[in-house]
C-alpha cells in the first residue's frame, strides 16, 4: 500500500508539528522496513528537529543498545549504513552541539559507532557547546567504565 501511495504522490517528506519527519518517526520505533523504504523513497535524510535540532542519524547514533532487542539493534545499524550510503550529513550539530558521533559515544552505542567509522567525511576533532571533541568524550566513556568496574569487583569481595 505504501508503495502505492507514493506512486500518487504521496508526501514522504511529512513534518510534524515538532518537525519530525517520517523517518524520525519509524527511527524511534526501531522500524527498520518503514526507514528502508523512506530512505529509498528519497526522504529527507537531514532533516532537524525544532527544538533538539535531531537528524535521523543523530537518533540513530544515540540509541541505547542496552535497552534494544540486538535484532532491533542490527536493524537500525543497516539503517545507519544505508542513511550514509544515501549521503547523510555526519556533520550536523544537535542543540548541544553533538554531531552523530559524540552521540554514538554518549550513548555508547558501538554498533553504530562502528558504522559512523566507515563514513567518507566524518568529523573527528569537531567539538560541541562544551568544548569536547569525540575522542575527549571516548576517554571519558573508558575512565568511567573503569571505575565501574573496580566499584563492581569491590562489592564481590
Amino acid at each position: 500500500m505504501a508503495e502505492n501511495l507514493v506512486r500518487h504522490k504521496a508526501d514522504i517528506n511529512h513534518i510534524d508539528d515538532e518537525n519530525r519527519t517520517l523517518l524520525h518517526h519509524a527511527i524511534k520505533r526501531g522500524d527498520e522496513h518503514s526507514a528502508i523504504f523512506l530512505i529509498k523513497h528519497s526522504c529527507l535524510l537531514d532533516h532537524q528537529t525544532n527544538t533538539t535540532r535531531e537528524t535521523p542519524l543523530h537518533l540513530l547514533s544515540g540509541l541505547n543498545p542496552a535497552e534494544l532487542l540486538s535484532d532491533v539493534m542490527m536493524g537500525m545499524c543497516r539503517v545507519a549504513q544505508l542513511l550514509l550510503e544515501y549521503g547523510a550529513d555526519t556533520t550536523k550539530k544537535d542543540v548541544q552541539g553533538n554531531n552523530c558521533l559524540h552521540r554514538a559515544i554518549l550513548a555508547d552505542n558501538i554498533h553504530v559507532f562502528k558504522v559512523l567509522l566507515k563514513a567518507p567525511k566524518l568529523a573527528l576533532n569537531d567539538r560541541n557547546n562544551d568544548d569536547h571533541a569525540p575522542l575527549w568524550l571516548a576517554l571519558q566513556q573508558a575512565e568511567q567504565m573503569r571505575i565501574n568496574q573496580r566499584k563492581r569487583e569491590k562489592q564481590n569481595q
